[in-house]
């Protein structure tokens, strides 16, 4: 008897287990597979989310990298509220305990990789069409090395040695991946590679703003090379500079050279609306306003820099010194060594002759903001003078009356709406009318 019952619930627990084995192996409803999703009709969105990348920075962590650059040089001080206000980036300011366990780095490097992920889903998915099946594959191709040439040079730029994954590293190996498993110039090598394949593949004209085309590859190949061709030891001192890696820079920029204009007046390179996109755009990254999402997709990476008397939060401070970098000899020329000697005073301007462009690239006191007549930048609208002085970044910031900020809450920060983040500009001799635009 007890045999038999022993074997009935035996039997009773395998056939349950065999039920249960078959309701867990039963294809989940509403999930879509690999093979359903890489088709010629839906692989444009890997594409999309891999340029989507390029956007999606934050208040302090932003792709422009101004925290990086214009503050740890000499040209911007950190601005806010004091030291204490993202001290992350004081002690960038100062050059000074300086750790890597910050969270802003951590939150950028995983952006950059996060970015470097979408290209790379998307350049696998479309290897596996046929140039039958998706006659654009090509320059999709081309396309997303290019962003994810973008994302590998910016964390080249900030961290020098980094780990690199292509489409075709598995997913499983990426924690197993050295920042070392490249030399210095072996990595500077794979991102060329990108812009190469890039430029070798994108036509030379695009119907849509936000896609880079060939120009605009060799652009970014002419940086990558100028920027491989100091080599650097360790400590970040040039050993030699390589002339045939300089050479492969200059014959890059010579397939950008002549295909660009300048624009009649400088300041429209830095206004919103009609001047968007202009002929001096080599290649923007691009934003959008009443698209569906809750507040647009905005310029969040320079946020912080409108002045508190606009909106918030009075960052990305022009320097003094960034200021008197803009003097001129009597004849219009450079001053080169002695642009320092004396402050420019912005309360007498008559007593100096600057460079016009000071005028479009730092907000001074008395002075339009943004060629606005009717808006006068006031000393009263810096957070802390005593700390940061009194001048405001104007390129990156918009006209208040333009109808292009949107106040967020709770932080009642005017983002800006404006269409699009230039990376690369021509640039030749300033022949040009550069006269403030808000005179002419």
């Amino acid at each position: 008897m007890k045999k038999y019952i022993l074997l009935t619930i035996a039997s009773a627990f395998l056939l349950g287990t065999a039920s249960c084995n078959d309701f867990l192996d039963n294809q989940p409803r509403g999930v879509l597979s690999e093979a359903d999703v890489v088709t010629p009709q839906n692989v444009d969105g890997f594409v999309v989310a891999a340029y989507a990348a390029m956007g999606n920075d934050h208040y302090d962590t932003p792709f422009s990298l101004w925290p990086y650059g214009n503050v740890r040089s000499d040209d911007a001080y950190k601005g806010g509220s004091g030291t204490n206000d993202i001290q992350t980036f004081h002690f960038f300011e100062i050059s000074n305990n300086i750790r890597s366990d910050f969270g802003e780095l951590d939150r950028l490097w995983s952006l950059n990789y996060v970015g470097i992920g979408r290209c790379n889903k998307a350049i696998a998915a479309l290897n596996q069409l046929s140039d039958a099946q998706y006659p654009n594959k090509q320059k999709r191709l081309a396309e997303m090395k290019f962003v994810r040439g973008h994302f590998y040079f910016l964390l080249k730029e900030l961290f020098k040695y980094v780990p690199y994954v292509d489409e075709n590293t598995p997913i499983d190996d990426y924690p197993k991946i050295s920042n070392r498993a490249k030399t210095d110039q072996q990595l500077w090598d794979a991102i060329a590679s990108d812009f190469e394949f890039a430029a070798a593949n994108l036509p030379s004209t695009q119907s849509e703003v936000g896609r880079p085309k060939k120009t605009a590859a060799y652009a970014y190949l002419s940086k990558v090379r100028l920027y491989q061709a100091y080599e650097q030891d360790d400590n970040y001192t040039v050993t030699q500079i390589n002339p045939i890696t300089l050479q492969k820079s200059i014959d890059a920029a010579n397939q950008v050279i002549g295909n660009y204009t300048l624009e009649s007046d400088f300041g429209y390179n830095f206004l919103p609306g009609t001047h968007e996109n202009g002929p001096e755009s080599v290649f923007s990254i691009q934003y959008s306003d009443n698209d569906g999402t809750l507040f647009g997709r905005l310029n969040y990476g320079d946020v912080l820099s409108l002045p508190q008397g606009l909106g918030c939060c009075d960052f990305h401070k022009p320097s003094q010194n960034l200021v008197n970098a803009f003097k001129t000899t009597p004849q219009g020329l450079p001053m080169f060594d002695t642009y320092n000697d004396t402050d420019l005073n912005y309360n007498q301007l008559n007593n100096y002759k600057v460079d016009p462009r000071l005028y479009h690239t730092v907000a001074l006191p008395g002075l339009p903001w943004k060629y606005e007549e009717n808006k006068i930048y006031q000393e009263s609208w810096n957070r802390s003078p005593g700390t940061y002085g009194y001048y405001a970044s104007l390129k990156e910031n918009v006209p208040v009356g333009c109808g292009c900020t949107v106040n967020v809450d709770p932080f009642l920060w005017q983002f800006q709406k404006q269409n699009h983040h230039p990376l690369f500009r021509c640039f030749a001799d300033e022949s040009r009318s550069a006269n403030r635009a808000w005179t002419n």
